[in-house]
């Protein structure tokens, strides 16, 4: 199952550009306004795709830029803004255009600068949580970990035992045990009794070997000093080494990647969300020379600039009154000048700032058309399925990280299923998947035939007469077995790339049992 794929010189066409979505923009931040600030968008997208495994929401320029300084906004999870910004300056630290600058000692965790090159201001970032939701407020790894420091994992009836067991694990971060946790996570665990439902029946599903563990560490942060051992960078992601908590007893280690779902017939969570831009970017890291997707990534990023740029064109009355005012001059051009402006080149791909103003029902409906630019990706991915296919098993299921055992290192996909409901709690019993089952499995079905993706038979691409969503749909085939379910689709910024979302199918699971 060796990575045989060259995906560098593809990565940048599906490059995210998060600054023109509109999510969180208020009157504090703004769009580009010059070729220096897109151009350090363009930077910030490949900040992004090295830290691959935090998900950046949002970004603008903040207001308060001047003649000296540039500041960046960026929204992500609140918790993840130390990583976030530990891995960022250790990028720029290496990199030959842009130098690292200092910030104050109180925000270190949360800010990083560096000195433009076009200019030689300074550019500040600042890491905002994002809005809409307790950045760092989800208790659910804290719980499940705090849990394992336990002799025995009881299992509640009613919410008196559910406040008594909260209690213990509150006691249990304070005891010096728990490493990684934040003030956020504590103070989520007040009358959170869906997310200890949950947390008790992962727990309870981990062999009991590790109950009454030494310590647990959670990896949201930071991998504390005693585990980054084990911290793997691979693909050029950081996080390959996907563990949400660690878990320590003696000399033995177990990293936990952690999902939750209410019941056990609800569908599963999906097992990789990242944009096809991460994905790609990682994967050139552990390119094949021999594959050269050059010539191809340039073709398609233009064929996906003039398929955006004529949606723009043929929507212009559908424009708002500010985007149309700008465009005003460039639709008075011929046809062949108004694509040529909206097209760009290299970086400098105006489209991207214009398509968000078009409704979403406009740009799916073209989407979901014959002629639509999905149908180009899905070549793409059906023409070299083989090298797709072993990737995403390497990315999803972790099977190099067998060789973490020679150093008492064990891994594991865990799933909690639990509810809270008003007749009481709900605690179903949970998936527990380590790193030789996984790894024996794929064995077993890759002795009957290589990775391949193909056409899920029984949903339509975008292209395809009759489909109404905008995506593209396929089976992870390893022999004859399918083993996953993949999707591709936009998710609401269409300047941004689509992204992976994927589970197992009922053929594969059945073969864990």
């Amino acid at each position: 199952m060796g990575i045989m794929i060259n995906l560098k010189t593809f990565s940048t066409f599906f490059t995210e550009s998060l600054w023109h979505s509109p999510h969180f923009f208020t009157e504090a931040t703004r769009s580009p306004e010059n070729e220096e600030e897109k151009s350090l968008y363009a930077f910030m997208e490949e900040l992004d795709s090295v830290v691959a495994h935090i998900k950046v929401e949002d970004i603008g320029i903040n207001t308060k830029t001047n003649s000296k300084t540039i500041y960046i906004d960026k929204y992500l999870n609140g918790a993840q803004r130390p990583a976030y910004v530990a891995a960022a300056s250790d990028h720029i630290k290496n990199h030959k255009e842009y130098t690292l600058d200092s910030v104050a000692s109180g925000r270190a965790s949360k800010e990083f600068a560096f000195i433009s090159p076009d200019s030689g201001r300074t550019v500040h970032v600042k890491c905002r949580p994002q809005g809409g939701f307790k950045s760092d407020g989800d208790p659910n790894e804290l719980f499940a970990s705090a849990l394992m420091l336990l002799p025995k994992i009881e299992t509640p009836t009613n919410d008196v035992e559910m406040d008594v067991i909260i209690d213990k694990v509150k006691r249990l971060a304070d005891s010096g045990k728990v490493i990684g946790h934040t003030p956020g996570q504590v103070a989520g665990m007040d009358k959170n009794y869906g997310k200890l439902c949950s947390a008790i029946s992962a727990a309870q599903s981990i062999p009991t070997e590790y109950l009454k563990a030494d310590k647990v560490y959670l990896t949201g942060q930071a991998w504390d000093k005693d585990v980054k051992q084990f911290q793997r960078t691979k693909y050029g992601m950081k996080d390959f080494n996907s563990s949400d908590f660690i878990i320590k007893k003696g000399n033995n280690y177990l990293g936990v990647s952690l999902k939750e779902k209410k019941l056990a017939t609800t569908g599963d969570p999906t097992l990789i969300n990242k944009s096809f831009a991460s994905m790609l970017a990682a994967f050139s890291t552990e390119a094949d020379s021999k594959s050269n997707f050059a010539d191809l990534k340039n073709k398609l990023e233009e064929q996906i600039a003039v398929f955006y740029s004529a949606v723009i064109i043929r929507n212009y009355k559908k424009l708002n009154k500010q985007t149309q005012e700008e465009l005003k001059q460039i639709k008075k051009l011929p046809l062949r000048k108004q694509m040529k402006f909206l097209v760009g080149s290299d970086k400098k791909r105006p489209w991207k700032q214009y398509v968000r103003a078009l409704d979403n029902k406009i740009i799916n409906s073209s989407l979901t058309s014959q002629k639509s630019v999905l149908a180009k990706m899905d070549d793409i991915l059906l023409s070299n399925s083989d090298l797709f296919a072993e990737s995403l098993v390497q990315l999803i299921f972790k099977a190099e990280l067998k060789d973490l055992k020679k150093v008492n290192f064990d891994f594991a996909l865990v799933t909690g299923i639990g509810q809270y409901l008003k007749k009481g709690p709900q605690i179903s019993k949970g998936e527990y998947k380590d790193i030789d089952t996984m790894s024996s499995v794929l064995e077993n079905v890759f002795s009957s035939g290589p990775a391949k993706i193909i056409k899920n038979p029984k949903r339509k691409q975008a292209f395809e007469p009759g489909a109404t969503a905008a995506s593209l749909n396929y089976l992870l085939v390893i022999g004859e077995t399918p083993i996953m379910q993949i999707q591709l689709r936009y998710k609401g910024n269409f300047g941004s790339a689509p992204s992976f979302q994927a589970g197992m199918t009922k053929e594969f699971k059945a073969l864990f049992n």
